[in-house]
């Protein structure tokens, strides 16, 4: 098995998100702001009972963790973004009975709480990123790959 390291950029992310966002909800909480989301973004499955969801996110978020290692190790301060709020969400559903959420949305009938604006962030940044370390890497071959064409032909003589 590889080694597993915890960089820096990774952990100080993950634990500022979790703090401020723990912070903000509590204060929310009491100025009496808060609704409850039982269910998941957008208050999607808040049928299903909630341990059963709890523990389905939170297996869901240690798959990702392992499948994803090798991309998010490489991306640390965004993905501790996204392991923060995941980790944030997680605690208010086994504290709270659900994710607080206090931050309406612009134009829209639904709130949000810094943990999933961090995960939002985090999320986008690391497709972000592997899609343009993927694009460097395939334009690199093909250039390389034109560069060694163009040798060979100046390689044929006449």
């Amino acid at each position: 098995m590889s080694h597993f390291k915890l960089d820096r950029a990774f952990v100080i992310p993950m634990i500022m998100v979790i703090l401020f966002d723990q912070s903000s909800k509590f204060v929310a909480q009491q100025k009496g702001i808060v609704i409850y989301n039982t269910g998941v973004s957008l208050g999607l499955f808040t049928l299903v009972p909630r341990m059963f969801l709890t523990v389905a996110l939170l297996a869901l978020l240690i798959g990702v963790a392992l499948i994803f290692r090798s991309i998010w190790q490489q991306i640390p301060l965004a993905s501790g973004l996204f392991f923060g709020g995941g980790i944030s969400n997680l605690l208010d559903r086994l504290i709270a009975g659900g994710v607080r959420d206090w931050l309406p949305i612009p134009l829209m009938t639904i709130h949000n709480n810094l943990a999933d604006y961090a995960i939002g962030l985090g999320l986008v940044t690391m497709i972000f990123l592997t899609l343009r370390q993927t694009y460097v890497i395939e334009t690199t071959k093909d250039t390389s790959a034109s560069h060694q064409e163009m040798a060979d032909l100046e390689d044929e003589d006449p």
